[in-house]
C-alpha cells in the first residue's frame, strides 16, 4: 500500500468542543469546483506537512526560533511554510476533482489496504472508540481518516494518469535536460568552520551523540582568529587567479575528492545547501568565484558550465538521480497551481490555524 501516512493539527479551538458527530456536517473550508475538504481534513494535512517540513529543514525540531527565522525578503519560515503547505492541500483538493473529470477509479486492493490499515489502528489501539478517543485530539475520528486516506490514493491516481509509466503528460527526455539546464547551477567550493568544527575519534571519524546527530565543540577566540586568517589567505590566492582545484586542495576542511567535477545545486537541494548557498549560486556567473557566509560556515565558491547529461560521472549521476522526479514535479506543480485561482478558500476559518501550534504527531 503506498497510502502516505500522515497526520492531523489542532483543529480550532470552537471545533475541538464538538462532539466528533458533528464531524461530518463540518462547514466547508476550500472548494473546487464540484469538490471540497472540510476543517477536519485541513487540520490533519497541515500538521502532516509541517511535520515533513521540520523533519527535512530543521533536524523534526518545532521551536519558535525556528519559525521565526528570516528566509528571505521579510518573509519568516513561518509565512513561506504556510504558503506551501496551504498549495500543497489546493492540490489534494484539484486531485479529487480531476480524478472525477478523468473518470478514474480506485483499484479494489488499495481501498482493501486502507480499510486493513484502519482496522489494523483500531486493533492496536483496543477498539474503534479508542482508536477515535486518540484521533480526537486532532479533531477526526477514524472515518475521517480513511475519507482523507482515500482522498490522497486519488491524487496518486491522477498524477499516475497523467505523469507514470503510461501517462498521457508523460515528461520527454528533452523536458528533463531543459529543466536541468534551466534549475541547476554546478560548482565547486572549499568549507572553513569558524564557529565550530566536528568532534573526531581516535580513528578520525566524527563522533555522533545518543540521537544520532554529530557531536561538535566551540573555537576557542584564538581558534577563530586563525580561522578568519585561513579565509583571509585562501582569498589572496582566488584574487591573484591560482588555480582553484590547488586552492581547495590547500584550504578545504572537507574531504570532497569523489566529487571531481564538483556539485549541482538547485531548490531542490535547499535542505543540502542552505538558502544562502542555493540563493547566490544561483545569482552567480560561470567562472565567478564568490565567498558565502552562512550559520558558522564560510565557503568559497566557484561557478562552472553545466555538464552534458551524457558526460556525467557516477558522482554526478548520483547527485542528479532524482532529476526526472523533479522535473515531473515541476510540470504537475505547474498544471495544479494554474488552477488554484479556482479553489474558493473560507478565508476567515483559515486564518484561525496557526501552523506554529499544529500538533506534530507521526502516528497516522
Amino acid at each position: 500500500m503506498n497510502t502516505v501516512k500522515k497526520i492531523s493539527a489542532l483543529l480550532l479551538a470552537l471545533l475541538l468542543c464538538l462532539p466528533l458527530a458533528a464531524c461530518s456536517s463540518q462547514k466547508k473550508i476550500m472548494s473546487f469546483r464540484d469538490s471540497s475538504i472540510t476543517a477536519n481534513m485541513y487540520s490533519f494535512w497541515l500538521s502532516s506537512f509541517k511535520t515533513k517540513f521540520v523533519n527535512t529543514y530543521n533536524n523534526s525540531a518545532d521551536t519558535d526560533a525556528f519559525w521565526d527565522t528570516e528566509v528571505m525578503n521579510g518573509v519568516t519560515t513561518e509565512q513561506y511554510a504556510r504558503e506551501q503547505i496551504d498549495n500543497e492541500i489546493r492540490k489534494i483538493l484539484i486531485g479529487i476533482q480531476l480524478y472525477r473529470e478523468y473518470g478514474l477509479k480506485l483499484d479494489a486492493d488499495i481501498v482493501s489496504a486502507i480499510d486493513a490499515d484502519i482496522a489494523e489502528k483500531i486493533d492496536y489501539y483496543g477498539s474503534r472508540a479508542s482508536l477515535n478517543e486518540t484521533l480526537s485530539a486532532f479533531g477526526i475520528n477514524a472515518d475521517i481518516l480513511r475519507d482523507i486516506y482515500i482522498a490522497e490514493e486519488k491524487l496518486y491516481a491522477v498524477y499516475d494518469y497523467l505523469y507514470g509509466e503510461n501517462g498521457v503528460e508523460k515528461v520527454t527526455d528533452a523536458e528533463i535536460d531543459a529543466y536541468y539546464r534551466a534549475n541547476y547551477s554546478r560548482v565547486k567550493y572549499l568549507i572553513i568552520y569558524t564557529e565550530q568544527e566536528y568532534v573526531l575519534d581516535d580513528e578520525g571519524f566524527v563522533m555522533t551523540d545518543a540521537d544520532g546527530y554529530y557531536v561538535t565543540r566551540d573555537l576557542t577566540d584564538e581558534e577563530k582568529a586563525a580561522k578568519q586568517d585561513k579565509i583571509r589567505d585562501a582569498m589572496i590566492c582566488v584574487n591573484a587567479g591560482d588555480d582553484f582545484d590547488s586552492i581547495m586542495t590547500q584550504y578545504n576542511e572537507v574531504d570532497m575528492s569523489y566529487y571531481t567535477n564538483g556539485f549541482y545545486i538547485s531548490a531542490n537541494e535547499l535542505g543540502t545547501f542552505g538558502y544562502q548557498m542555493v540563493k547566490e549560486t544561483a545569482e552567480m556567473d560561470v567562472g565567478e568565484i564568490r565567498r558565502i557566509d552562512d550559520n558558522g560556515i564560510t565557503m568559497i565558491v566557484q561557478k562552472l558550465e553545466l555538464l552534458d547529461r551524457s558526460d556525467f560521472s557516477d558522482a554526478d549521476t548520483e547527485q542528479l538521480a532524482s532529476l526526472e522526479e523533479y522535473c515531473v514535479g515541476k510540470k504537475y506543480t505547474d498544471r495544479f497551481s494554474a488552477l488554484f485561482d479556482e479553489v474558493v478558500c473560507d478565508q476567515e476559518q483559515l486564518d484561525q490555524f496557526s501552523l506554529r501550534t499544529a500538533a506534530i504527531n507521526a502516528s497516522f
